[in-house]
């Protein structure tokens, strides 16, 4: 007892030091924080704002939810956040299918031409999209996948899969090689060595570069502008888009459908925050 007495005031008293000593630092965040949320904040106050006061308050002294209503009542949103929801789950499954076999093979089978294939991936990183745009238009055209989910899956599944594929073969590299060589002696060929070990091992990478593409598939724009030109397949950044009207705008709809067309992401970044992390991070380290 007297020995727990004396080491928890220490171990306190450390804290307190360690917070005394960093307290600029503490209030830098907290100021960069502030000024990183101040725009989220002033959309959620309008979101719940009536229309006739608008712009008037900063601080309305009534609020209202029918805003918030008349977004899941609006037949023009609703279906925008359905197409969404599922092209990102559809992109994100896609985008590990690919990239997780083409990650295991950049990590253990190494080629002369491995280094070239890593450049290749990350140059596919700053190729502008509007070019991209102008190359997929006749291909979808004559395949027939314009205004379709499978054409929107497909393109958004271009973007992700090469970042993707980079973040879990630095996750396969940090997977020891003797792990497997042990599976392989006990009989497992390549294809088990991979699903039954390397992938377990790994899932926090799966999931991190899951998210990733379901986060770049959610907030992408100018394939669903250009390839979707109906709510058969319009995602809900298009939809937000055209609540812009060239004379008027419903600030109050627009801020509350730009709230909860927001609020997938934070609940699942919010969710899974530490494995995200953890997941991007690993590799890095072996």
């Amino acid at each position: 007892m007297a020995l727990d007495d004396r080491v928890v005031p220490q171990g306190t008293g450390f804290f307190r030091r360690m917070v005394r000593a960093n307290y600029h630092t503490y209030i830098m965040l907290g100021i960069l924080l502030g000024v990183m949320m101040l725009p989220i904040a002033y959309m959620i106050v309008i979101a719940i704002t009536p229309q006739d006061l608008l712009f008037k308050q900063i601080i309305p002294v009534r609020t209202t939810y029918q805003n918030l209503l008349k977004v899941f009542s609006t037949e023009e949103l609703v279906l925008p956040f359905r197409n969404s929801v599922g092209i990102s789950t559809f992109t994100a499954f896609f985008t590990i299918l690919l990239a997780a076999p083409a990650a295991y093979g950049m990590s253990r089978y190494r080629v002369g031409l491995s280094g070239t294939m890593i450049v290749l991936l990350l140059f596919t990183q700053v190729i502008p999209v509007e070019i991209l745009v102008l190359s997929y238009f006749p291909f979808l055209r004559s395949v027939g996948l314009i205004d379709t989910w499978a054409g929107l899956v497909f393109l958004d599944t271009t973007l992700t899969v090469p970042f993707c594929t980079l973040i879990l073969k630095s996750m396969f590299d940090g997977v020891p090689e003797d792990i497997e060589q042990a599976a392989r002696i006990d009989g497992c060929n390549s294809l088990e060595c991979f699903f039954r070990i390397t992938l377990p091992l790994s899932w926090g990478g799966i999931l991190a570069a899951f998210i990733f593409a379901f986060l770049m598939a959610w907030q992408e724009f100018l394939y669903g502008l250009t390839f979707s030109a109906s709510l058969a397949a319009r995602p809900i950044t298009v939809a937000l888009n055209l609540l812009i009207g060239h004379y008027t705008i419903s600030w109050e709809v627009l801020m509350a459908a730009s709230f909860l067309s927001a609020f997938p992401l934070l609940v699942v970044f919010g969710l899974f925050q530490g494995v995200f992390i953890r997941g991007m991070v690993a590799g890095g380290v072996k």
